[in-house]
């Protein structure tokens, strides 16, 4: 069963941002990204490594992020949290009980 997080532990405030695209004028498009609205969460690393990839080496970085529940939450937005910015990769209902939701995210170094 999934562990519901107590209030106390949801401390750590992030931004959810949902993408927006506009035409750029050239036939393609550019995103940028939106605030949609600013929560309180528990946010904890859960894995990382290193990769090389072109020459470099590159860290990846995953973390489980826990909020209440929203209806709107989709796996195209990112969260900011300070300087940090995480690209969701899924969204759960902690045991359907649309109380938590549970977010996977990665880490993304701009």
């Amino acid at each position: 069963m999934a562990k519901f997080p107590e209030i106390g532990e949801l401390n750590r405030r992030i931004t959810l941002q949902q993408p927006v695209e506009t035409e750029d004028g050239g036939g393609g498009k550019t995103v940028a990204w939106h605030d949609v609205a600013e929560v309180w969460a528990q946010v904890e690393p859960i894995s990382s490594r290193e990769r090389l990839f072109a020459g470099q080496t590159m860290a990846e970085v995953t973390h489980r992020v826990k909020l209440r529940y929203r209806a709107d939450v989709e796996s195209s937005w990112r969260i900011r949290s300070g300087e940090a910015h995480f690209t969701i990769d899924s969204v759960l209902d902690l045991a359907g009980a649309r109380r938590f939701l549970e977010l996977l995210c990665l880490e993304v170094k701009e």
